[in-house]
């Protein structure tokens, strides 16, 4: 019930704003535009704010907004300044947001001079003629060149509307470009594929540090609903350069890049309890000292939920690495990745995760003590390939491939399918750990939720060694490899509740290898609803075998 409490939070953040919000904007100080006329206020476009810290570091209300003119001069600007810290609170509705422009406000947006071919879920675009490369560095040159960024004509609409932040939700970093082709550094996924098409250019989002500053993090302590759009976080701080010091509820990072030196630098240091943090399109090029995101200290244990999505990582992500952490992070959806470290009690969900270092083998997690879960679906962005490798059974060094003792692995196969089964099977490893003493070291097989009426029906699930040779000396018993339904039940009382029921026999994986086992269960509703079938496997791996066995992952429902 927490996790739905929280992802209905999250799911809340909208852009919205209060009848007593206002707007502010910011050309950051060194920025070399003309005509600029630093404000105290910031507002207006022409009298802005020279700087972001002029917004954060005075009170604001919920809903507040400032908009930052793109184009910073990056080789110069922001040496010496401090970190960046929030002074106040958004709420749910409406959160205090921090945008670069998505909307044209100061004019300096243009359109290509080439037309593009765009292909759906590709990270390249392909011009109608050869592209001039512009040679320069200097961000606040418009043309087709990395750093900009563009969007396809149609998939945004420049309203000049400053009253809310221009969502633009199909806006891309141009990575690389290379005689007619045009990289990105995530793939396009926005609704204008096909040829002919225009890009609309945008300066490079603001940044606000230096390279120069070990001092220019930006910190919270206990702030809660921030909106952070299209910015650069760039700096030399060991202790983060998005630092988490407090409880912050709901931090919503979206178009943001992170940058260190290379070599000290932490992205994110996350490292107190209660924290929420969504990041959605994050680039990091960065390789940071081994640590990508920081899960707590022994002083002070985390708790946290990190969300990324649609994101290009280049370095090692590393969760929970730090002397004791105690939390609850998710890491994934569409990313892509080199490799991911996980220590302690960490759970780590992947969703078409792909590998962009050929040194780095994403099925070789390192989890190094207990409680440690990783999930992967569609394995380096191969549809269907899901695996998971539970440490929760021990501790060490899990790999999804099968080489380690001690995790329970969970892997999907198509080598070895029951004829009328389902499209794939799930291969289990035991790990030597898992244990029928409590339900800690208790390994769930699959949890499939089943909607059915009051009729009495059979729940079938089929077993089978992973070989052609037993890899058991000893089968499990029914207590240690189960199936279970649990249903609605008892309306007697007046009130309906759920009730388990477990199968009671056996597989005998020392018998004939190569046949196909059921267990079985039977159970009548009462009342209709969501029954749940799941299976469970809690026998230790007995010395010098893998007890590998397979899953077949359609259920069967048949009346008995």
């Amino acid at each position: 019930m927490r996790f739905i409490f929280l992802l209905l939070i999250l799911t809340g953040l909208g852009v919205y704003q209060e009848s007593d919000a206002a707007v502010f904007y910011a050309d950051i100080k060194n920025n070399p535009h003309t005509g600029v006329t630093c404000s105290t206020t910031g507002l207006s476009t022409s009298s802005p704010f020279c700087s972001i810290d002029l917004f954060t570091e005075v009170a604001r209300n919920a809903g507040d907004i400032l908009f930052v003119r793109r184009g910073n001069a990056t080789t110069t600007h922001g040496a010496g300044l401090a970190s960046l810290t929030l002074t106040s609170d958004g709420t749910n509705a409406n959160p205090i947001i921090i945008s670069a422009d998505y909307d044209n406000l100061w004019s300096d947006f243009s359109t290509s001079t080439e037309t593009f071919t765009v292909t759906a879920g590709s990270s390249t675009m392909i011009a109608s003629g050869p592209i001039s490369v512009i040679a320069t560095i200097e961000e606040t040159i418009l043309g087709i060149k990395p750093g900009n960024w563009i969007y396809v004509e149609g998939d945004c609409a420049e309203t000049f509307n400053s009253l809310k932040v221009n969502p633009c939700e199909f806006a891309y970093e141009i990575r690389a470009v290379s005689g007619r082709e045009v990289s990105l550094y995530t793939p396009y996924k926005g609704g204008q594929a096909g040829s002919g098409r225009n890009l609309r250019i945008m300066p490079a989002v603001p940044v606000r540090c230096h390279f120069s500053t070990g001092t220019c993090s930006l910190v919270f302590d206990g702030d809660n609903f921030w909106y952070f759009k299209g910015l650069h976080f760039r700096a030399t701080a060991s202790g983060g350069i998005i630092q988490v010091d407090l409880e912050n509820a709901n931090i919503l990072f979206e178009d943001v890049e992170i940058s260190g030196n290379g070599i000290s630098d932490i992205g994110i240091s996350h490292g107190n309890n209660g924290t929420i943090i969504r990041m959605n399109k994050i680039i990091s090029t960065t390789t940071f000292s081994g640590e990508f995101y920081v899960l707590g200290t022994a002083a002070t244990p985390a708790d946290g939920l990190l969300f990324i999505k649609d994101s290009f990582i280049e370095d090692n992500i590393i969760l929970g690495v730090t002397d004791d952490p105690r939390g609850l992070s998710f890491f994934g959806y569409d990313n892509t990745l080199a490799s991911i470290t996980s220590g302690n009690a960490d759970f780590v969900y992947c969703r078409n995760c792909k590998e962009i270092n050929s040194t780095v083998d994403l099925s070789s997690p390192l989890v190094t003590n207990y409680s440690n879960s990783i999930f992967f679906e569609d394995y380096n962005g191969t549809i269907g390939d899901n695996r998971s490798d539970f440490s929760d059974f021990g501790s060490g060094t899990p790999d999804v491939d099968g080489a380690n003792t001690n995790s329970t692995i969970f892997l999907q196969s198509t080598s070895t399918l029951r004829a009328g089964g389902g499209p794939n099977t799930i291969r289990i490893q035991p790990g030597t750990n898992a244990s029928s003493t409590w339900e800690y070291n208790r390994g769930k097989l699959f949890e499939y939720p089943i909607y059915t009426d009051t009729t009495n029906r059979q729940y079938a699930i089929f077993f089978k060694n992973s070989t052609s040779t037993s890899e058991f000396i000893v089968n499990p018993t029914n207590k240690e490899l189960w199936i279970e339904a649990e249903f609605w039940d008892f309306p007697a009382n007046g009130t309906s509740t759920r009730r388990i029921a477990k199968s009671t026999g056996t597989i005998n994986f020392t018998g004939d290898p190569n046949t196909w086992q059921s267990l079985t269960v039977i159970v009548q509703p009462t009342n209709t609803g969501i029954l749940y079938l799941r299976g469970w496997y809690q026998k230790p791996r007995e010395s010098g075998i893998f007890n590998q066995f397979l899953i077949d992952s359609r259920p069967v429902i048949s009346v008995p």
